[in-house]
């Protein structure tokens, strides 16, 4: 698990779904770059920043337990809908804590997660 610094915090490292649960008023102080420069940045997803829903990211995904090793721009080949989209863009990727939908916002924009 990828620890983030947070120096100014008692805690001085966390992960970034640690804050998925976070109070709004919290979640802002953390990822205000004023006071949390280091998370702000590091965690831009769990932040929601809007550059982030407009661009996939350009790492390796690593679903299925670490068993299954993909990228945004190999899911985008496939069509939306497709059987491969729904099994790759509903997986976790369990080093970020992140969804593959939510790291890959466009290559997965056909997919809708459960639930919702």
């Amino acid at each position: 698990m990828e620890m983030v610094p947070t120096p100014s915090r008692n805690n001085t490292e966390r992960s970034c779904f640690w804050a998925r649960n976070y109070s709004t008023e919290k979640l802002a102080k953390f990822c205000d770059e004023r006071i949390e420069p280091h998370f702000a940045r590091a965690c831009a997803r769990t932040c929601q920043h809007e550059a982030c829903a407009k661009h996939d990211t350009t790492y390796s995904l690593l679903l299925y337990g670490d068993v299954i090793s993909t990228s945004c721009q190999q899911i985008a080949f496939y069509p939306q809908g497709s059987d491969y989209i729904n099994f790759m863009c509903g997986a976790m990727d369990y080093r970020k804590m992140l969804f593959a939908y939510e790291l890959c916002p466009v290559a997965c924009a056909g997919f809708v997660p459960p639930g919702e």
